[in-house]
This record gives structure tokens, sequence and C-alpha cells, in this order.
């Protein structure tokens, strides 16, 4: 053991200008950990009096990394003017570090390498941006095998407060824990995230799924548990390591103290990570209990009378049956959803002034809840869009390919377009030319001569100067069709046209 300037715990107690040389000899026997989001770890000075500062300076120092900021054992941002003392850093405690822009080790276990800040648009891609946010945010995911377990059991969803002291039949904590975010290993070929599991310790997928619900009273989201059992049959034959967003399990509810809402707070500047982030797979129920299903019985909630947590009798909950449609921040996360590289039905995401316009029949819990929904829709589309460089279109309705000739325009740097089985008109086919992709693929769209003499015509304007392969094999189009696009090619030899 050594400290940041190399001495050991025999030259502290040998130099006698070192009064506090017991404490000093003890802060290196006994070390705080600080430890990267790849598992890359050090041992550093755990000395009571020294400063949070001063001991983020000597991880970096070890580790050859900017570090952003240190979250402490509990979770908490540490004070970097408090000393190790005042900031409740004991010996033994292993500390996260959270690094300004660096890439962590891969499953070979390279070294970090220093790598380009990210700008917003990288941030909904990289895995380990997502990571950076659910540690610094203090947001545990649920462990799917716990969700399964409540529901097979009878019980219902318990508050992020409570759920934090139980665990699963086999011993798992039920929520995940900072130590697993901090093991985890992406893998940058791909993108997939994994964690050593198992006795042998081998490496298994991890996938991040979030659950867009209502919440049906005040008090619970889920009084009757039937947005659960929707859930687990939803997850039941999943395979792999799922953890699973469930706000009202993830993050602190109320009544929440000083730290636990500083952690809602931060989680809540950035829920639209927690949907629209490519790691993430959001699952939407937008149904409330059948009321065939709605018996009574009693729930552990809390009760602001009594400042406690209590069992109380469903009929006294403030219920709310308020549908799906007209629920604001459920369809703000419906809309968040649907900003992905591959768009599906219902997923064409709303430019913003048309996202306000719709949403001006929404009903929130708080008033204030609407403009932050509106900003932050805008702020989420632009970062999104203005990034977003291919895009997989399928299963899309004649309704979703009209919301898609208004999203289009906003996607500045596309590069592929891909089109496959959707029937496509040729006012479809030439907003997809005229997208500013270099290569659109349209096969078996059912296009005819038609539609091929209308995407020709456009391919002689300039708003497609900057496409070079167009695939159009599969279609309708016969000789007539064919020689309207062959004309095109020899007057574009820059453009290639498979038919």
């Amino acid at each position: 053991a050594a400290d940041n300037k190399g001495q050991t715990p025999y030259d502290l107690a040998e130099d006698q200008r070192y009064r506090s040389g017991h404490r000093q000899v003890m802060g290196l026997l006994r070390p705080v950990f600080v430890a990267l989001l790849s598992g890359r770890s050090c041992r550093c000075d755990s000395s009571q009096e020294r400063t949070v500062l001063e001991l983020k300076e000597e991880a970096e120092e070890k580790l050859g990394v900017n570090i952003k900021r240190i979250i402490g054992q509990n979770h908490e941002l540490l004070d970097e003017n408090k000393t190790l003392a005042a900031a409740d850093v004991v010996p033994g405690n292993m500390l996260t570090a959270v690094i300004a822009a660096s890439e962590a080790e891969n499953e070979e276990g390279l070294p970090e390498t220093e790598a380009e800040p990210l700008d917003e648009a990288q941030g909904l891609k990289d895995p380990r941006n997502f990571i950076d946010f659910l540690t610094s945010a203090d947001i545990r995911l649920v462990r799917l095998e716990f969700l399964l377990e409540l529901h097979q059991d009878g019980l219902a969803m318990p508050r992020r407060q409570e759920a934090e002291t139980m665990c699963t039949k086999n011993g798992a904590t039920a929520l995940v824990t900072l130590e697993e975010y901090q093991r985890l290993l992406v893998n940058d070929n791909t993108g997939h995230i994994s964690i050593r599991a198992g006795p042998k310790h081998q490496l298994v997928t991890v996938h991040f799924r979030s659950l867009s619900h209502m919440w049906e009273s005040m008090q619970h989201p889920d009084p009757w548990r039937y947005q659960l059992g929707v859930a687990a049959e939803l997850y039941q034959n999943l395979q792999d390591v799922v953890w699973v967003f469930v706000d009202f399990i993830s993050l602190y509810q109320y009544k929440r103290n000083d730290s636990q809402d500083s952690s809602f707070r931060k989680a809540l500047d950035r829920m639209h990570m927690l949907y629209s982030h490519e790691m993430v797979q959001v699952d939407i129920l937008e149904d409330l209990t059948p009321e065939k299903m709605k018996v009574d019985g009693t729930l552990f909630v809390y009760d602001p009378t009594e400042d406690a947590m209590k069992w109380v009798p469903i009929t006294s909950l403030k219920l709310n049956p308020l549908p799906h449609a007209l629920r604001g921040w459920c369809q703000a996360e419906k809309e968040w959803a649907r900003l992905r590289m591959m768009l599906t039905a219902m997923g064409i995401p709303t430019p913003p002034e048309i996202f306000r316009q719709r949403m001006g029949q929404m009903k929130f819990t708080h008033r204030d809840d609407a403009e932050q929904v509106f900003q932050l829709q805008a702020k989420v589309f632009q970062e999104k869009i203005s990034g977003t460089t291919h895009l997989h279109l399928e299963r899309l309705s004649a309704q979703d390919l009209e919301a898609l000739h208004e999203a289009l325009p906003y996607y500045q740097k596309l590069q592929f377009v891909v089109v496959n089985g959707i029937r496509l008109h040729g006012r479809d086919a030439v907003a997809l030319v005229q997208s500013g992709a270099h290569d659109v693929q349209m096969e078996s769209c059912q296009l005819q001569d038609e539609d091929a003499i209308l995407i020709a015509e456009a391919l002689v304007k300039d708003k497609t100067d900057r496409l070079r392969v167009l695939s159009l094999t599969g279609n309708g189009i016969s000789e007539k069709g064919r020689s309207a696009l062959h004309q095109v090619m020899e007057q574009r030899p820059d453009l290639k046209i498979s038919m």
C-alpha cells in the first residue's frame, strides 16, 4: 500500500515529521476504494481529516482519468469541500467515480482511454452514458424475478423505500445494486451490456426494460395488482438477466427525506433517458383494471395524516379512472419511446409543435407538469432526431405514414433508410428519397409504374442530390416504370438504382 506520493506505511511510521503518523498509516492499511463504472478500482488513503477533493485527486492520479464526481456508499453525491469524516466516508467504503470523458474497460480488460465528450444525441445511444445516469441519479432497477415472485405470491408492488430491504426467494436483493452497475461490461462492437454471473462467473447479457403504466390511485399505482399481472405475463418467458424500471419501485416515493428528494429530482430531470435510450425496450400498459377485478382489500401505503406507512382499505384511496389516452405523463413516455432508429406501428415521433397541440387535452397530476413535459419533449426530440443516421421502418399503417411525412423534415443527418414490406404510394416513396439519406431501400412495398414515374421525377430535383443508392426490388414495377428510372441513371451517373 502506498499513498499518492509513493510513501508506504513504513515510511510514514519512520518519519518523525508526521505527528498523526498512526492515523495516516491506518489510512493506507485500511483504505477507501474508488471504483469506475467499468469495475476498475484503486485504493486511496482513508485518513479522516483529508477532504473529498484530495481523495478525488488521488484517485484521478492512480486511475489515470478525469473524475467528474464521487458518489458515496449510500449513493449520495459527495461534497468535495468536506473532510472524509464529515462526508461519512470510512475505511473500507466503496465509492463510485463518475468519469467526465472516457471509455471503460471492455470484456478483455483493456485499459481506459480518453474519448471525445458525448453530445446529447450520442448520449441517448451510448451504453455507458445510460449506466452513468442510473448511478448518478440513484435509480434502482428491479430484478425481473422479484416482479414475477410478487405476482405469484399475490403481493402488491412496494415503494422504493420498502423494496430496498426486500429480497428474491434465492436471496438476491430485490433491487439492482450500485456494485452491479459497476461490474457491467460494454461490448464496443455491438453495444451490448453484460455481467459476469452464476457460480462460473460467465458473461450474461443484461436486458433493460422500462414499464410505462398508469397510476390508478394517488397513493399506489396498482391497487388491484392488475398491471403487475399484465407485466408478469409479458415478461415471464424472457431469458438472460432482465432489469426493469418501474417508477414506484425504482424511484423514491412520497414521503421523501432531503437525500431521497434530491435523488428523485435528478431522475426527473432526465426521465426521458429511461424511455428513449437505445439500450431500453419500453413496454406500455394502456389498460385500467377491469371493473370485475376491483375487489375489496387493503394496501400498505403512506398516510400523511399519521406521517407513516399503514394498511388502509383500497376504497379509501384517491382513485384516478382517467384513460391512458388522456394522461399527460403516459403520453410523454409513449412519445419518448418512439424516438428510435427502428420505427414501427404507432411509433412515429411527433414534432414538438404538433405534440403541444395534441397534448392540450391531456390531464396532469400537477399543473406545472404540462410545461415541463412540453419542454422536455422538444429537447428530447431535437437531441434524438438531430443525431439519427439510420431509420428502419416496419409495420406502418397509412396513419403512421402520414405522421412520418410530418417528422421526416426534422431528420437532418440521415444516411440509411430501410423500408420492407410496407404498402407505399408514390407520395410516400418521394418523401423518402427526398429525406437526404445516401441509401434508401424500399423493397416489396407494392410500388407500381405510376409510383416509379413519380420517384423518377423527384430524382432529378435538388432535394435528392445526396442519394447514391436506391433499391426498389420486389415491387410491381414493369417496363414503363423501369424505363423512367433508367433515364434518371443516364442523367445521374452518381446514382445506382436496383429494381
